[in-house]
């Protein structure tokens, strides 16, 4: 007698229902009777099983069950305007902030998708019917994996980065820094003796002018700190390229005025508000 090799597999599903399609099938020649789990309930494959094995028994033959168990799914968050069409080509990123997504971005339920993925891999959405190809990878998430792991260094892993072991034994302590994230940088803008914002508001005060920063300016300066990706280093800079003009305009007049620095004179360029203070 031939063994035979190859395998013939069905997948049953409610086309298979109907009285007499399973004894077909198997006379038919089906080895191996597969059950998607990703579609269907529990229940419903259960029924379908004791079915498959009742239509075996009958035929005398072994049938082999094979279970497509359900694996992790990766789910889209929901977007403002219900759908969106996405052009070939046009960059599409996903995020894990919850906000409503549009056709630049969504969200995803998968958190940790980010050490999942590298430029390069292709994710496939709405079951294969839309492919993205990872162009880059980066946020917050993955400046937090870098704070958790630099804490770890060793002087082994320095000499693997190409630092020569005469200097590595030169110094007795590692300290390591963590990313300055927005409320860091914020106290910074504004807490110590000599903060920026701080030094700004004594200079405008030598010429009768009240200095307001709002809270979302302060934050905005924060987070454009953060997208340059230079640390405290530039607070003072961005701070400078709005207060540029000011500075040269105040001397001008001697009356009091006050100057009140917004979140658009951060984002989009607008002025400073200026202000004539009113008589004390």
């Amino acid at each position: 007698m031939m063994l035979k090799k190859t395998k013939i597999i069905c997948t049953q599903g409610p086309s298979t229902d109907p009285d007499g399609i399973v004894d077909a099938l198997i006379e038919n020649g089906m080895n191996c009777a597969r059950f998607n789990f990703s579609h269907g309930t529990h229940e419903e494959h259960l029924v379908r099983i004791k079915k498959v094995r009742a239509a075996a028994e009958r035929s005398g033959k072994v049938i082999s069950l094979i279970l497509d168990t359900k694996g992790p799914e990766m789910r889209l968050g929901e977007f403002a305007e219900g759908k969106v069409h996405l052009e070939k080509g046009n960059k599409f990123t996903l995020t894990y902030d919850d906000a409503p997504g549009d056709e630049t971005h969504v969200s995803v339920n998968h958190k940790k998708l980010w050490e999942e993925v590298k430029p390069g891999d292709t994710l496939l959405l709405s079951d294969g019917l839309v492919g993205l190809v990872v162009d880059e990878v980066r946020g917050k998430d993955i400046e937090k994996e870098f704070d958790t792991l630099i804490h770890q260094v060793t002087p082994e892993d320095l000499m693997e980065y190409g630092i020569i072991p005469e200097i590595i034994g030169r110094l007795p302590v590692i300290c390591t820094l963590e990313t300055l994230d927005e409320d860091a940088l914020l106290r910074i803008l504004t807490e110590p003796i000599n903060a920026p914002v701080r030094q700004y508001e004594k200079l405008l005060a030598m010429d009768g002018v009240d200095l307001v920063f709002t809270e979302d300016a302060l934050r905005a300066v924060a987070k454009k700190a953060i997208e340059r990706k230079t640390g405290a280093r530039s607070l003072k800079g961005i701070i400078e390229e709005v207060m540029l003009d000011v500075m040269f305009d105040i001397p001008r007049e001697t009356a009091p005025r006050r100057v009140t620095v917004t979140k658009e004179c951060i984002t989009d360029g607008a002025l400073p508000i200026i202000e004539v203070a009113e008589a004390g």
